[in-house]
């Protein structure tokens, strides 16, 4: 009678174990992300930094929404400068833009350490600043003027995209992540700016 109480107590329990919904709380829940890092090919004058937050469908896929800042400073050579007094001379020059993207993660393993592949679109204002010896009207009309340096500043919208890959890892209830990624923002200005930063973030 007793062994027959026993088994039956556990028969109950398991199914009652089997019909409880899922705890589906962790894999829903937005979660914080911020990352920053140079674009390899400026590593010294450059900076690209994300803010957003990040829902996971699954342990496979997750959603991102990102708001992106990139910067980038590029100087010329001694002798790009020698003709500022005579012909047209730029002696620096700013690349920038800031946007609004979407796009999707899907984890190659599910286990603490999760390499991934990343890839989505933007919208991003971007922002071209050349210090140089002639102005530019709005009718894009310019006017050399030697011997005097100035900051010519132009700015659009476009579309972009990006995708690259990344790693993380698990630690003490968040998420430490490495990203490279292929970002390309498209308008009338820049006709398909592109950058590569390689980036290290947390995920709260």
């Amino acid at each position: 009678m007793r062994i027959r109480l026993i088994v039956s107590s556990l028969f109950a329990s398991t199914t009652l174990a089997a019909q409880a919904p899922a705890d589906t709380s962790r894999a829903s829940a937005w979660h914080v992300r911020l990352s920053a890092g140079p674009d390899v090919r400026y590593s010294s004058t450059s900076g690209f930094g994300t803010i957003g937050i990040e829902r996971e469908r699954d342990s496979r896929i997750g959603l991102r929404l990102n708001a992106e800042y990139y910067s980038r400073v590029q100087r010329y050579a001694d002798f790009v400068l020698n003709s500022c007094g005579t012909g047209i001379c730029t002696t620096r020059s700013r690349l920038g833009f800031t946007g609004l993207s979407a796009d999707g993660r899907f984890n190659l393993l599910t286990g603490r350490i999760r390499p991934y592949v990343v890839s989505g679109l933007g919208v991003y204002r971007s922002i071209s600043v050349h210090h140089t010896n002639f102005r530019c009207g709005d009718d894009f009309s310019c006017v050399l003027t030697p011997g005097e340096l100035s900051d010519m500043k132009q700015s659009t919208f476009g579309l972009g995209m990006h995708a690259g890959f990344g790693l993380s890892m698990q630690w003490r209830g968040a998420q430490i992540f490495t990203e490279s990624r292929y970002q390309s923002v498209m308008d009338g200005m820049t006709r398909g700016a592109f950058a590569m930063p390689v980036t290290l973030g947390i995920r709260f």
